[in-house]
């Protein structure tokens, strides 16, 4: 009797806790198209530079979405959100005055319900070559391997790359 008593008053103490307790509705999600060619604004940050200066050829980096992209008033992707690009080709400031350089080409990045966007787009930071220090290692062959070239440098002003959808994409939102 004890012990049915125990469960009794085990079974109200959970009705009770289960009335405090609010049930919320997971936020419904709807969707939307984005058609292939429909581009989206990529921007470079400092923090995003340093990535790439430090990454090899075959790395994946990441860059962030400039603005909201939004179809029909609803949201599809947040502005700061992280596309993702690989490094495909990268090389430092090289003897004779070369510039360094970094290749990116563009691949993806998700809707704020996390759905995969392909992209297509590539982008390309060089250094700082110097004509005179490539003349005077050319005039003075054998010191020329001496005289290096500038590594890549953040792109002021010119860190904002406009990649492409690569193909017809439904896009999953929240709502």
């Amino acid at each position: 009797m004890r012990i049915k008593a125990g469960y009794f008053a085990l079974a109200i103490f959970g009705a009770l806790l289960l009335l405090k307790v609010t049930v919320q509705a997971a936020p419904s999600k709807g969707e939307s198209l984005l058609n292939k060619g429909d581009s989206i604004a990529v921007y470079v940050d400092a923090e995003d530079f340093d990535a790439i200066k430090t990454a090899k050829k075959g790395a994946i980096v990441k860059l962030k979405v400039l603005e909201n992209v939004v179809r029909s008033g609803e949201k599809l992707i947040n502005k700061g959100d992280a596309v993702f690009a690989t490094v495909t080709g990268r090389s430092h400031g090289g003897m004779y005055g070369g510039a360094g350089n970094a290749n990116l080409t563009i691949d993806s990045t998700h809707s704020n319900a996390k759905s995969k966007v392909p992209l297509k787009g590539s982008l390309s930071i060089k250094g700082k070559s110097s004509t005179p220090k490539t003349i005077i290692s050319v005039v003075l062959f054998p010191i020329g391997w001496l005289i290096k070239g500038g590594d890549i440098e953040f792109p002021e002003g010119k860190n904002v790359y406009k990649p492409v959808v690569a193909e017809d994409t439904p896009v999953y939102y929240q709502r």
